[in-house]
């Protein structure tokens, strides 16, 4: 089981938390931390924990690719290594089948191996609907009847993604957007590729949002998502 992380300085202890909870409850799980020049205390503090707990752990650096974003004035958003994900692929090039990227304000309250048993008709990756609005998707130029998804889960197979130069298609709509980015990666990632996602059920991916609205699934990953 390989689960990759992307996190800033400003986020490293919430990074470690939900590290933790992970381990607890998938031992022996592959911690892969992607950065945009950590600090090295910052990737120390993760690295511990992640041993103290029975999981391996590497750090990969992503800044010679946000610098190209940079260069292009593509990115929009506070944190830049949100925009880790559109790079998965080259990243990580020694890897191949199913990982599982997590946002870093995440909660693992149970064994998520069985998100791995997903079954993803030949895409090349899964993710779960988000909570937003449906009027945001006329902000981002979706179409209204499609689904908007939410990254902070998101079950790749990385054979597929470089198959469909998924990378390359995103780096592709950076340069040439056809909506806007308020949400940085997710907006692209759902735009671009959204005919090439299968839906994941919710408790892979249980926005706070839901509790508000009474959802009684029993979740696998606490998302703390929005205000």
């Amino acid at each position: 089981m390989t689960v990759v992380y992307a996190c800033d300085d400003n986020y490293v202890k919430l990074t470690a938390v939900s590290a933790v909870s992970l381990l607890k409850h998938n031992t022996g799980a592959e911690i892969i931390l992607v950065g945009c020049r950590l600090k090295a205390d910052a990737i120390e503090t993760i690295k511990s924990r992640v041993e103290k707990f029975g999981g391996t752990f590497r750090y990969v650096d992503v800044s010679t690719n946000i610098d190209e974003l940079q260069a292009m004035g593509a990115c929009s958003y506070v944190s830049y290594a949100v925009y880790s994900l559109i790079f998965i692929g080259e990243l990580l090039p020694d890897l191949s089948g199913k990982i599982l990227y997590l946002d870093c304000d995440t909660l693992i309250v149970d064994s998520i191996a069985g998100i791995f048993d997903t079954n993803l008709h030949g895409n090349p990756l899964a993710l779960a609907p988000d909570a937003a609005h449906p009027a945001y998707k006329r902000v981002i130029s979706l179409p209204e009847n499609k689904t908007y998804y939410n990254t902070g889960v998101t079950l790749i197979d990385l054979d597929e993604w470089r198959k469909r130069r998924c990378t390359e298609r995103l780096m592709e709509e950076l340069k040439s957007p056809h909506g806007r980015n308020p949400l940085g990666d997710q907006d692209i990632i759902v735009r671009v590729l959204n005919d090439e996602i299968t839906e994941l059920d919710r408790r892979w991916n249980f926005l706070s949002q839901y509790i508000l609205y009474g959802r009684k699934e029993r979740p696998a990953i606490y998302h703390f998502s929005g205000n």
